[in-house]
């Protein structure tokens, strides 16, 4: 018979320095668990032609799950029940508007490409279960990082797994730790089956979370020669001339709120720039009060707008985990104990250490000389239209980052992934439009691996356009914007394209360039320093 646990009425303790040394050294042993089963969930997912390789975590996992199908959410203390329910609804949601959509392009992976497939379906029914018995979230976690995982082996594009690792993260961890306390409480000692032990629990996942926004802080300190520098020298409204030119501006088709927006963050670029550090540092000191903890995450929230707004970048997950804690933190009635606290930080800080699972360092500057890797349709009347990343569905991200060439060459930029130089060398010159500097031969690309690379990317694209034919007399035309990624599309900002019927479509060309970029009037105007062009033909 399950036991429900409520809220507690008196105040938590102060703990012993034995409580500290024992929870303190469980979040360290959990947490050096946690990276080495994502490590090997590396290992064997990239094993795309070994179908037990790539099949076996997620069998393991569901074995573990129907092992602790009992353990129910009613079991959990409130902070943590919601934070564990949370996690499996965000990814029930991200299945349905990122349902894996990759492309087979390699004809030796068809097992690893038929594993996603249909596992895609036996995964959403397992993303329902989990919102009523938590132990099926774990099988859902591992599934949707193999598919990122195998990526590369079925399509030869990579897919990262930046966007929604995080989330990922706090729900395995939260499975793998929290549910097996659960299960085993009556053989554990008083001291383990206490419901603080639950809270406290969920705060160590919060630092998961966390730990991105202040490493993130702290690398910006660090990226330039003064720990202010990145606060008085980036540039960072000017992002959105990258986006803008990607096609991915939310605002990009209205061009006198782009050039309103753009030169109002330009006026207050200083004090934004002050205000994103300092609330990402607070991120280790907001833990301590459920109130510095409720405006942290607000804050974040509408950072992450300002960077939706301004750059084009969708951090959906990340909103969710930040209102996940917001609500819990907001409904908790009762005092959180220091030890929930302490755990939090210490997760926080483990961040950045080497053998743990790593935060985000999120710091560069934003530049406006740039290389821009992209796909241009080529039409059977000769016309060439941009073609938006969302065009590629589940590979979208990886082909708005570039992917298909990252590849140093001589004449060109050094590759600058959404506009982001980590050298402040660049910062300097940014502006300037700059000749491209020299490569160290080492680095410059043997014509062996470019025949290798072109010959990776013609197999994805000819793969690609067969299967967007096939949907487009299916869903018609457009469809791929219907869903999400990292980097969704601008609709408007692509309206040849839109109107292109993809039987007039007789090739891709795959365009390296490197420009330099400034905004007249809401659009971009570039100069073009160096620009290389492959043609695939599909027809």
């Amino acid at each position: 018979m399950a036991v429900v646990i409520e809220n507690q009425e008196q105040s938590p303790p102060f703990p012993s320095i034995a409580e500290i040394l024992i929870e303190l050294g469980f979040v360290i042993v959990s947490m050096r668990l946690l990276a080495a089963l994502n490590k090997a969930l590396v290992y064997f997912e990239k094993g795309w032609d070994s179908p037990l390789r790539f099949i076996g975590p997620f069998v393991v996992c569901l074995a573990f799950s129907v092992y602790f199908h009992r353990v129910r959410y009613a079991q959990l203390a409130p902070m943590l029940r919601f934070v564990v329910r949370s996690s499996a609804l965000g990814i029930l949601v991200y299945l349905v508007l990122e349902w894996p959509e990759f492309t087979l392009a390699n004809e030796n992976a068809v097992n690893a490409f038929h594993y996603i497939v249909f596992g895609s379906y036996l995964t959403f029914l397992l993303a329902l279960t989990s919102l009523f018995i938590p132990s099926f979230i774990l099988p859902v976690v591992v599934f949707i990082l193999s598919t990122r995982y195998l990526s590369p082996g079925i399509s030869g594009m990579p897919a990262p797994i930046f966007d929604v690792r995080f989330m990922l993260d706090m729900a395995a961890y939260l499975c793998l730790f929290a549910l097996p306390v659960v299960a085993f409480a009556s053989r554990l000692p008083p001291y383990f089956r206490d419901p603080m032990r639950h809270t406290e629990l969920a705060f160590a996942a919060f630092g998961l979370h966390l730990g991105n926004y202040f490493w993130s802080g702290v690398a910006k300190l660090q990226i330039g020669p003064h720990p202010w520098t990145w606060i008085l020298e980036n540039q960072t409204h000017k992002t959105m001339l990258y986006a803008l030119e990607n096609g991915t501006l939310p605002i990009g088709h209205i061009p006198w709120l782009v050039d309103h927006i753009y030169s109002t963050a330009g006026f207050l670029v200083i004090p934004l720039n002050f205000s994103i550090v300092a609330f990402q540092l607070f991120a280790i000191v907001c833990v301590f009060r459920m109130s510095w903890l409720k405006i942290t995450s607000i804050f974040y929230d509408i950072f992450h707008a300002g960077i939706y707004i301004l750059g084009g970048l969708f951090f959906w997950p990340w909103v969710w985990n930040n209102f996940t804690i917001l609500l819990s933190a907001s409904r908790q009635r009762t005092e959180v104990s220091l030890m929930a606290k302490l755990m939090c930080v210490l997760v926080i800080l483990l961040g950045d250490v080497s053998g743990f699972p790593r935060s985000a360092r999120l710091a560069w500057f934003d530049v406006t000389d740039v290389r821009r890797t992209y796909f241009q349709a080529v039409t059977s009347d000769g016309r060439t239209l941009a073609v938006p990343p969302s065009f590629f569905l589940t590979h979208s991200f990886g082909v708005s980052q570039g992917y298909m060439d990252m590849a140093a060459h001589e004449g060109q930029y050094r590759p600058t992934i959404w506009a982001s130089a980590a050298t402040y060398d660049r910062q300097l010159s940014s502006g300037t439009c700059p000749a491209p500097g020299p490569i160290d031969p080492k680095l410059v690309e043997t014509e062996q691996k470019r025949e290798e690379r072109l010959d990776t990317v013609k197999h994805f694209v000819r793969a690609q356009h067969e299967k967007m034919k096939a949907r487009e007399a299916i869903f018609g035309a457009d469809n791929f914007y219907f869903r999400s990624h990292h980097h969704p599309s601008n609709p408007f900002l692509f309206s040849e394209f839109n109107r292109l019927n993809l039987k007039d479509v007789v090739a891709y060309n795959l365009v390296v360039e490197s420009a330099c970029l400034r905004l007249d009037h809401g659009k971009v105007e570039k100069t073009v320093v160096n620009r290389v062009v492959d043609r695939f033909d599909v027809e």
